[in-house]
């Protein structure tokens, strides 16, 4: 793969990771990913952390970085989970704020200087939690019953990769609010959408032509680069294999067994 590290190296001025897949399997680091991000901070290129999972803060994932030896500062990492306050803040009268989550998630938008409510919220929030439970989904169903409370999903990602296998992701909780409101998400934040790339390109600087996405799900990941005209490269370490590509039709710019035979490292 020396001949791909050259041709990134020479056409690509910043790298956008996934992380779940890519850089880590749930505490276990992906190897040679050290080493891969190693290359591009050695060739002055610019580097930004994107991951949809919204359960922990930006904080605390960064730390989980930092204790792989991947040195990463604040404006260089970016959750599903902190996209979403932050774009829920720049609305104007949006203050009461309930939130189907983590404690961690919760404290994302209290940074954010939001009133956590369990009625009357104007907008219910959805992101993975792993103490998920009927009576969470009975406050958040209520305050979404009404028709002025708006629905947001940090990310429908169905599963997620750990270091012992796959387990469910938020989009478990979403479809349960679906199903018990017959409504959809009137807003989703993290990848493949917008919002969540908007906020990337403008952490991380680069025109877009220049900029490549590296993830492990076609239809998460490489259609949200796609979507916003970046490269991508489509890595199998994580959630999808080589035969997702047909199966779904479509195509990344290059696929790699992992970001460190990407780069030439392993």
């Amino acid at each position: 793969m020396a001949n791909l590290k050259e041709e990134l190296l020479k056409n690509i001025d910043g790298f956008i990771f996934d992380l779940d897949g890519v850089i880590w399997r749930g505490k276990a680091g992906i190897p040679y990913a050290k080493e891969a991000v190693d290359v591009l901070r050695a060739a002055n290129k610019k580097v930004l952390f994107v991951t949809n999972n919204a359960s922990e803060t930006r904080g605390f994932q960064r730390q989980k970085l930092i204790n792989l030896g991947i040195e990463c500062a604040p404006s260089e990492f970016l959750t599903s989970g902190y996209a979403t306050a932050l774009h829920l803040s720049r609305m104007p009268n949006l203050k009461n704020v309930h939130v189907m989550g983590s404690e961690q998630l919760k404290e994302e938008f209290q940074n954010f200087n939001f009133n956590l409510v369990d009625v009357n919220a104007q907008a219910v929030v959805v992101g993975l939690d792993k103490e998920f439970s009927y009576k969470k989904l009975n406050v958040a169903f209520q305050n979404l019953y009404r028709k002025d409370c708006m629905f947001v999903a940090c990310n429908k990602n169905p599963i997620y990769p750990t270091e012992n296998g796959f387990q469910p992701g938020v989009g478990v909780s979403v479809a349960a609010l679906e199903n018990c409101t017959g409504k959809l998400p009137d807003l989703v934040v993290g990848k493949p959408e917008s919002i969540i790339l908007d906020i990337a390109m403008g952490l991380i600087g680069t025109e877009r032509s220049t900029t490549m996405v590296f993830g492990d799900i076609l239809d998460m990941d490489i259609v949200w680069g796609q979507r916003g005209g970046l490269k991508t490269c489509y890595v199998l370490s994580g959630v999808g294999t080589r035969e997702d590509i047909t199966k779904l039709g479509i195509e990344p710019d290059y696929v790699s067994e992992s970001v460190g035979t990407a780069f030439g490292v392993c």
